[in-house]
């Protein structure tokens, strides 16, 4: 499990740095029915996650936690893992992973395609939707599959209290032009 904390520490870096855009469909305002901001005890209650915190190498001490997800399917997919993150005790991202021989790359992005629209960006390796203030991200593994919604806002103050590379500021409007007399 603790491969699965850094490549989320990588995964939410990707989801930050990715550019926003139009959505392609309504915000789904978390995953599986937690809504983001909801606290760890939500997600136990729910049974989505397990009372098992995960290790977290860079984790904002008193501040962010990780939750074991028990999760066995997402989409009638096999889930070979699972963890929902929390950031002062509020519901920010959810990573979800898969065995390629169970859950083939294309059979998950098309699952979330006919949920969520088609994706702001995809290649051979990935697709990126963003979805209101949801940013989702799947990834193509060799040894397994990786899926990450997050809460955008909230996920930027986790990333700006670790000192993450932020994305650049919006140019600002150009001035109108002057008009001659």
């Amino acid at each position: 499990m603790k491969r699965y904390a850094k490549l989320t520490v990588g995964v939410l870096l990707l989801i930050l740095i990715t550019a926003g855009g139009a959505p392609a469909a309504s915000d789904p305002g978390g995953v599986q029915g937690l809504a983001w901001a909801k606290p760890a005890d939500a997600c136990i209650q729910a049974g989505l996650c397990a009372n098992k915190t995960l290790p977290l190498e860079n984790a904002l001490a008193g501040k962010e936690q990780f939750l074991a997800g028990r999760m066995k399917e997402f989409h009638g997919l096999p889930v070979r893992d699972a963890s929902f993150g929390f950031h002062e005790n509020r519901f920010y991202t959810a990573n979800v992973f898969f065995q390629p021989a169970q859950a083939p790359f294309e059979r998950i992005r098309e699952a979330l395609t006919r949920e969520h629209g088609t994706p702001k960006s995809a290649d051979a390796r990935g697709a990126f939707w963003q979805l209101g203030n949801t940013k989702i991200l799947l990834y193509k593994g060799e040894h397994f599959h990786g899926l990450t919604y997050a809460h955008a806002p909230e996920m930027a103050k986790v990333a700006k209290a670790k000192g993450y590379p932020q994305p650049p500021a919006p140019a600002p409007a150009a001035a109108p032009a002057k008009k001659k007399k």
